[in-house]
């Protein structure tokens, strides 16, 4: 699924703001730096290149900067945390709904189709 422009800036402001936010207090004018000017690019208009180039210099900069790596660790976590939960239960869900299929197939009584449709 494809992401609306309005979309990818407000989740890039959000991660950049979190990044921010996770930075300590005592090594961050640098970093605040550099991550509001990446902020400001994102008020102009933005074509799918500039977006790839904006996301790719957010990765560079924080990958060159050990500070931002241990921020992105904090304000990443807890968001990794919970689309896993998310999926979790989702898969869970998924196997009840596939048993339960299963289930019916076997009360019909009637055989299981191939992946290429009815029997020969």
């Amino acid at each position: 699924m494809k992401m609306s422009l309005k979309d990818w800036k407000v989740w890039m402001r959000a991660l950049i703001d979190g990044l921010e936010a996770s930075l300590s207090a005592a090594d961050a004018a640098p970093q605040i730096a550099k991550l509001t000017a990446l902020r400001k690019q994102l008020d102009g208009p933005t074509v799918a290149r500039h977006r790839k180039r904006l996301e790719e210099a957010l990765d560079a900069l924080v990958e060159s900067d050990v500070a931002l790596q241990i921020a992105s660790r904090r304000c990443l976590r807890p968001r990794v945390q919970e689309a896993m939960q998310k999926a979790l239960v989702t898969m869970e869900r998924a196997n009840r709904v596939l048993a339960q299929a299963a289930q019916m197939r076997m009360h019909s009584g009637k055989k299981r189709r191939g992946r290429r449709g009815a029997a020969r």
